[in-house]
């Protein structure tokens, strides 16, 4: 009985002593782990600039380069808003090796051009195709929210070569509240006499998220702007339509994320848009009680992991076989 405890208790010995030898050279290897992330971090490069937009307005971008051989995704932000506030999404795509643009849209943020106001939809696209052209961009993922979604679609549907994939957030197919009739028209007929004509957007500010501090950041922002013209509204409403009309242009994966709970763009428009995609490499991921912005709820961490996750799946591949 006591050689058979001595023999245990020595295999337990040798057991404990491999684990500290172990634990030892795990240390190390997280410690040699953070100097790399550090190495790769400094080797960032950053970069704020303007560029000529259509008609000369002068557009402003951010771009986040990690290496000229690195895969780039560009983000296209909502109506009133801007860039600068998808820190939180850029970093993931940095941490995933992607080099990141942000670009404000004409009438946004740092950019020129009336706010909340464009002659034409496609003036949106052309600005786009004038940064890939600037930067060389070379098929990058694009990941659009809100009317960044519905640009973003629309980009995709007319210049399907110049991507690799798309990723959507709370997409402009629709709003949620239907709008009379009777303001249809009288939009349409002020954007023939008046384009620039703008009133206030009545967004409130706590529909966007259920954080209050993700709310109370937004109310503080000073790039932030709550108007809209009447030659917005007509051009977005073609913008629309014209995607519907021209969805088996979209040839590349896809990936929508639907808030739930969303005021102020239409889910289920967004759903019976997705169902019509004839292109079989799609997903959709709905988030029940979120609100318009996923990224900035409560629990963005589900829709953050999602995006990762289908990036992952779905987009690293390509730029291997394309390599």
């Amino acid at each position: 009985m006591i050689e058979w405890l001595k023999w245990h208790l020595k295999i337990l010995a040798t057991i404990f002593f491999a684990i500290l030898a172990y634990k030892e050279k795990l240390i190390k290897l997280l410690l040699c782990s953070k100097i790399l992330s550090r190495k790769e971090k400094n080797r960032l490069i950053v970069k704020e600039d303007f560029i000529q937009g259509r008609g000369n307005i002068p557009l402003f971008y951010r771009l986040f380069s990690l290496s000229s051989s690195s895969p780039t995704v560009v983000i296209v932000h909502g109506l009133g808003e801007h860039g600068g506030r998808y820190a939180h999404v850029r970093d993931l795509f940095l941490d995933l090796g992607f080099s990141v643009v942000l670009m404000d849209n004409r009438g946004h943020g740092k950019s020129g051009g009336r706010r909340g106001h464009v002659q034409d939809f496609n003036y949106y696209l052309q600005d786009l195709f004038l940064l890939w052209e600037h930067l060389h961009l070379w098929k990058p993922l694009l990941l659009g929210h809100s009317l960044g979604g519905l640009i973003t679609l629309r980009f995709a549907q007319t210049y399907p070569e110049e991507i690799s994939a798309l990723v959507v957030s709370s997409p402009f197919l629709g709003v949620k509240m239907e709008v009379p009739k009777w303001k249809t028209l009288f939009a349409s007929y002020l954007s023939q006499i008046w384009p620039t004509f703008s009133l206030p957007t009545g967004l409130n500010p706590h529909h966007l998220s259920h954080d209050i501090e993700a709310v109370e950041k937004y109310k503080r922002d000073s790039l932030v702007h709550q108007t809209a013209s009447a030659r917005w509204f007509t051009e977005s409403l073609k913008a629309q339509e014209k995607a519907f009309q021209e969805v088996h242009q979209l040839r590349m994966p896809l990936f929508f994320q639907l808030a739930g709970d969303d005021f102020l763009c239409s889910s289920k428009t967004a759903e019976v848009f997705f169902e019509s995609i004839p292109f079989s490499q799609k997903q959709m991921q709905i988030y029940p009680a979120f609100y318009h912005e996923i990224y900035n709820e409560v629990e963005k961490e589900k829709p953050l992991q999602d995006l990762e996750e289908w990036v992952n799946e779905n987009v690293l591949s390509i730029y291997k076989d394309l390599s």
